[in-house]
């Protein structure tokens, strides 16, 4: 069974750049730009691993934190 992973950042390069490093290792890796889509991603599907930015701009990290906690 592989890991779900889910990267959270506002800077696309870096998403893209970990998403490519984590698959080579054979992860199942999701990306979210924002909050926002983490937050309905998070809706859908349990994570192994969550990496996110703690300097999101939009958006309340804290409710995130909460989502990540159920």
């Amino acid at each position: 069974m592989a890991t779900h992973l889910l990267i959270v950042d506002d800077e696309p390069t870096i998403l893209t750049t970990l998403q490519k490093a984590l698959q080579l290792e054979e992860y199942s890796v999701d990306v979210a730009g924002g909050v926002k889509v983490a937050d309905e991603k998070l809706k859908k599907r349990s994570y192994d691993l969550c990496l996110f930015d703690l300097q999101l701009p939009a958006g309340d990290r804290h409710s995130l934190l909460a989502g990540l906690r159920q």
